[in-house]
């Protein structure tokens, strides 16, 4: 779309969810149809405005070099946010699915709030969660 260059202008490998923060800046809407918030991609950019060190992984970049890009952890704990985001979501049906509406800055600023308060809120429950145990300790370090 018209806008789309303003989106992803400042994306990047250690940058990835640019696209997500010109969402919030310009006063978008995340709208999460029939799932629920752990397919929320905008909590992996909170975790990082919380403080944390976002994992990575490797790609080839634009001139076919090997890059470190920054991914998103475990999202399966992420439904732990519902009560801090509770007021500020919105609902719609559509036919038989539930349809979650936020406002992006509100949502972001929400979310990376309560994980500063309790870096525990996002973990998935399982000890064994290496993504998890290394999340609510800041994520992985010497990146």
């Amino acid at each position: 779309g018209p806008l789309a260059a303003r989106f992803i202008e400042g994306q990047h490998g250690d940058n990835v969810y640019a696209p997500l923060d010109a969402l919030a800046d310009m006063a978008g809407m995340v709208v999460l149809a029939g799932v629920s918030l752990d397919k929320m991609t905008l909590i992996h950019l909170a975790e990082k405005q919380a403080g944390r060190n976002l994992f990575r992984r490797f790609a080839n970049d634009a001139n076919g070099n090997l890059a470190a890009v920054e991914v998103g952890g475990c999202s399966d704990g992420f439904e732990k946010l519902a009560d801090p985001l509770l007021t500020l979501r919105r609902t719609a049906h559509v036919g038989p699915s539930l349809w979650q509406i936020f406002r992006a800055r509100e949502a972001l600023v929400t979310a990376a709030a309560a994980i500063q308060a309790d870096p525990w809120i996002t973990h998935c429950g399982r000890a064994d969660c290496d993504r998890c145990n290394d999340a609510v300790k800041g994520g992985p370090v010497g990146i």
